[in-house]
């Protein structure tokens, strides 16, 4: 149960990153700062 919570987290941190880098990628105001 351990290690599926941790895979859970694992995934939801990469799917955030994701997002993330994704809006940076529309915000050419945050690219050029």
């Amino acid at each position: 149960m351990n290690g599926y919570l941790a895979s859970l987290t694992l995934e939801a941190q990469k799917r955030i990153w994701r997002t993330f880098r994704y809006s940076l990628a529309l915000d050419p105001l945050v690219l050029q700062s």
